[in-house]
């Protein structure tokens, strides 16, 4: 063993040639990790054959060949545009299935950007192609990116892209014209608002520090909030989406809220505040300290538009078989991952330190990938195993409420429950609850409010109310399982043995 003193500043040949023997071991583990990594995603996004969380609305849509219904969902959340990519995606369905070719085209723009991530940093850091390249790895490896197994994702990875490259356009002063209508089209995911303005600030700090340009970049960024608002605006959420992400002005102040940002973005790249740390302790000087401020800062900024609709991200939920709030990290991702090549200069007189540091946060980001990932394959196998069940059930379950009493799992929506009975049954004749205390109570409030033809298709339920209620046991160890066997058990798509399931009595009002 050798102490990292030695490592760091030890120049005789005998420890150089054990520093050379050390530095190229870590760069083959740190490169077997990363490609181990990249496999395992794409395994896991590629072949998951199935939908999640939002997306079996659009699947179901798809299904029965009715787009009316997410045309309608996406404009009543004001998303005027949104409806027209997944057309896009509909139109070539007997091509290749729905499912198979959205994960596709997601997983494309998700490259797309990590790519637009890379080119930010070499933007703003004198950094050799490698660094460029691993700042782009690194972004790709969020487990944020975890949460595209569900297509709906498809339009937050298109959207995302959409707004990196035209921000970059418009910064390199390149077919504004065009750039600016097309950034306007991103908004559909509302966050990318000030990701672009951001970015812009950020140029106006370090790279476009003449008052032409500087005046500029304030003439766009007034043009992007003004626009912003209009579009708001003139594209309002109404009906089952009336009161949906409405900002609430008080939120942006409580402090706490930014607090619980940075304590996720800490706990996420440890090892990049850590070589942070060090960075200013070899350059303790003023422009390292302020480019770094600037990035935080851009990092909180970006969680504002989440902080302002009170949402904000939970660590607990890396890893979880359920949970959707690593979305709100979608944007501060950009910002995050360019700590890395803002650390790289300061520790050039360092430069074995600088290697081990690159090497951990990789592989760190590697592990934490791998381990989000474990929990959205575990994700599919319960809908498979639930699937698996509720087809062995003989005979076919009545058409009647399901109140779902769940153990070894969370309690999901009755439109995530209700794809699982379509999947089984080829029909929706059941009205999944999930966990209700009073199912007779919570079945005339979902009839009473989703009354329209379409909002019933939409949501999995029969046209006519059930008249009967069972209540529906389902327990399974799947969170107890260790990676190995849950990505053997994900590619072979065995179903038996994921989740145990009883049916009770059937009882009427």
């Amino acid at each position: 063993m050798y102490s990292l003193k030695a490592l760091i500043f030890d120049n005789s040949w005998t420890d150089i040639e054990k520093v050379t023997l050390q530095i190229k071991l870590a760069a083959f583990s740190t490169h077997f990790f990363i490609a181990l990594t990249l496999v395992i995603g794409l395994v896991g996004f590629l072949t998951i054959g199935t939908d999640l969380w939002d997306g079996v609305i659009v699947s179901h849509a798809v299904s029965l060949e009715r787009p009316d219904i997410y045309h309608e969902w996406f404009s009543e959340a004001g998303l005027f545009f949104t409806p027209y990519i997944y057309d896009a995606i509909y139109v070539f369905r007997k091509v290749l299935s729905y499912e198979l070719l959205a994960k596709i085209f997601t997983v494309l723009f998700l490259i797309l950007s990590a790519s637009e991530a890379a080119k930010i940093a070499s933007r703003y850091f004198e950094i050799p192609l490698q660094i460029k390249l691993y700042t782009g790895i690194l972004f790709y490896l969020s487990p944020a990116w975890v949460l595209y197994y569900s297509n709906i994702y498809l339009m937050h990875s298109l959207t995302l892209f959409a707004a990196l490259i035209c921000t970059r356009y418009i910064l390199d002063r390149k077919v504004i014209v065009l750039s600016l209508p097309l950034l306007l089209l991103s908004f559909q995911q509302s966050s990318n608002a000030p990701l672009s303005i951001s970015l812009i600030l950020l140029s106006c700090v370090f790279h476009h520090t003449e008052t032409k340009n500087r005046l500029i970049n304030l003439s766009i960024i007034f043009f992007i909030t003004i626009s912003f608002f209009a579009l708001r605006k003139i594209f309002p959420t109404y009906g089952l989406y009336d009161t949906y992400n409405e900002i609430h002005l008080s939120n942006i102040f409580h402090i706490e809220n930014y607090l619980r940002l940075t304590k996720y973005f800490v706990f996420l790249y440890l090892p990049i505040f850590i070589a942070v740390v060090l960075a200013l302790y070899f350059r303790p000087n003023k422009k390292m300290l302020c480019l770094l401020a600037a990035i935080f800062l851009g990092v909180l900024f970006n969680g504002v538009a989440y902080i302002a609709v009170n949402k904000l991200p939970s660590a607990s939920e890396i890893g979880l078989m359920h949970g959707e709030s690593l979305r709100f990290t979608f944007t501060s991702t950009v910002f995050s991952v360019l700590l890395l090549p803002a650390i790289w200069q300061p520790l050039a007189q360092v430069p074995n330190l600088r290697f081990l540091a690159l090497a951990v946060i990789l592989i760190h980001a590697c592990v934490i990938n791998v381990y989000a990932h474990e929990g959205k394959m575990k994700e599919v196998m319960f809908q498979r195993g639930m699937v698996n069940e509720i087809k062995n059930i003989s005979p076919s379950l009545p058409s009647c409420a399901i109140n779902i009493h769940s153990s070894g799992v969370g309690t999901l929506t009755i439109y995530e429950y209700g794809d699982m009975f379509y999947r089984a049954y080829g029909e929706t004749n059941q009205l999944p609850l999930g966990d209700s205390k009073d199912p007779i109570y919570e079945m005339k409030e979902i009839y009473g409010k989703f009354t329209k033809e379409s909002y019933k298709r939409k949501y999995f339920m029969p046209l006519q109310m059930p008249k009967c209620v069972l209540d529906m046991s389902i327990t399974t160890s799947l969170a107890t399982w260790s990676f190995g066997k849950t990505f053997n058990k994900y590619l072979s798509r065995e179903n038996d043995s994921i989740v145990s399931l009883s049916v009770s009595e059937i009882r009427t009002p």
